[in-house]
């Protein structure tokens, strides 16, 4: 079956690219959304996406006009899209999907220079790459600011998502089995009901609203880097991009670089790690001779509030992830145990991003 797969993805690169034999497919493990193959022709090696199955054409459009305008303006990290025979920077396919006939998107990069080191948990990198990470998101801000992409993606921001959230819990419970994972979140349900409404009310709080917005990564933590060196070479998958608050970005990135993975009650957020995250953030505006464009007082008062809206948004891609399909409910119950724990320690620990 897998070979058949594979076959397949053969054909669709030969019809649509003009990139020599195809001597090598690959599938590639560690996506949760999309599926991702190595490709060697006899041009070179490259990288294929296979979009998730709701991806819409506006979205993949959106995506691809921020990462071209990112090469063009001189991001050296970005891996650069391929063209198809036509011109485009994606291929349509129909296929068949549950006896429906389901439009899905392909896309062709250059392959990425650097070493794949981390995945988004246990995202336990030295301080040096840290720090290059934590550049590298100042970098992808400073020249994404002002660019408005003509392809329109519809995603709700933050403030609106996490109003949402109470309702999605409840309905996201009547698919609960008899899985630990599920046990837990039903343990938890009404908690994460409660903390919808008061997260939303603190991004009321801190005028959420009001903080600058640009298109933002979405999606920053240390899975879609590569590193040599300590620094880091590529900055991948841009699915996620959306218009949102600039320090949302910044507080998930935190958040996620800078987490503790262990046994329940163990989980939290590593206060040094995550000060000298926005430490070498900010000092990437002052380095480029734009520290004007660094985070202001408001957004940095903003952040430990969005580093809760961030856990609870997370806390319910965890469960409505789960229930996409299946999945391997250990796997996600270590993700649901981490981000639960966070929840508590961000009540009981509030750090002090100094402005």
């Amino acid at each position: 079956m897998e070979s058949e797969n594979l076959s397949y993805i053969k054909v669709i690169i030969e019809e649509n690219y003009d990139l020599g034999e195809v001597v090598k497919v690959e599938k590639i493990g560690g996506g949760y959304v999309n599926i991702s193959y190595l490709v060697e022709t006899s041009k070179g090696k490259y990288f294929l996406r296979r979009y998730r199955d709701t991806a819409k054409k506006n979205e993949v459009k959106f995506e691809h006009e921020v990462i071209e305008h990112l090469i063009c303006s001189g991001f050296k990290k970005t891996p650069q899209l391929c063209k198809t025979k036509n011109g485009k920077t994606y291929v349509a396919k129909f296929e068949k999907r549950n006896q429906r006939r389901k439009l899905v998107f392909y896309a062709m990069f250059e392959f990425a220079k650097g070493e794949d080191k981390y995945t988004w948990y246990y995202p336990y990198c030295n301080i040096l790459e840290l720090k290059d990470a934590a550049k590298t998101l100042a970098e992808y801000h400073m020249y994404i600011k002002g660019f408005k992409p003509k392809a329109k993606k519809k995603v709700a921001p933050l403030n609106k998502l996490i109003f949402n959230l109470k309702d999605e819990f409840e309905k996201l419970s009547e698919k609960a089995d008899a899985t630990k994972f599920c046990e837990l979140f039903l343990a938890n349900k009404e908690k994460l009901k409660d903390k919808s409404v008061e997260v939303y009310n603190e991004l009321k709080t801190v005028n959420y609203e009001k903080l600058p917005k640009i298109v933002i990564f979405g999606d920053f933590h240390l899975g879609n880097l590569k590193f040599k060196d300590n620094k880091v070479t590529a900055m991948y998958d841009f699915d996620w991009v959306k218009w949102d608050s600039r320090a949302y970005d910044v507080a998930y990135a935190i958040y996620y670089t800078c987490g503790v993975w262990g046994e329940k009650g163990s989980n939290a957020i590593d206060v040094n790690k995550a000060l000298e995250f926005f430490k070498a953030y900010q000092e990437a505006f002052i380095e480029a001779k734009k520290e004007d464009e660094a985070l202001n007082k408001q957004e940095i008062e903003a952040l430990p509030t969005l580093m809760k809206a961030v856990n609870i948004f997370l806390i319910h891609w965890d469960i409505s992830d789960f229930y996409t399909g299946e999945k391997n409910p250990d796997e996600y119950l270590k993700f649901l145990i981490h981000d639960l724990d966070l929840m508590k320690w961000l009540e009981n620990n509030k750090i002090n991003f100094k402005v």
